[in-house]
């Protein structure tokens, strides 16, 4: 999977994480619908290193393995006002 960490408005991160074995075809059928570009996901990994890609401009990415992986829930397409509303 390639994963994209946002760690601010104006830094991300490349990580190129690789997920094999059983858990991992688990997650793909459960989810490959919603895998899309933007989709946020919660993951754990092992074993991270960053590799120094060798092309112009030179970028890093990080190589590392899935441990575990879930999609965070979609948020509400409710306003916030409308959850806290009393009727």
């Amino acid at each position: 999977m390639l994963l994209l960490d946002r760690l601010g408005p104006h830094h991300t991160e490349l990580w190129r994480a690789t997920w094999t074995g059983v858990a991992a075809q688990r997650f793909w059928q459960t989810h490959h619908a919603a895998l899309l570009p933007g989709t946020a996901l919660v993951v754990e990994l092992d074993r991270a290193q960053i590799h120094t890609l060798a092309c112009r401009p030179p970028r890093s990415e990080v190589h590392t393995h899935v441990i575990h992986c879930a999609l965070v829930p979609a948020r509400s397409r409710e306003p916030a006002s409308a959850s806290t509303r009393h009727v």
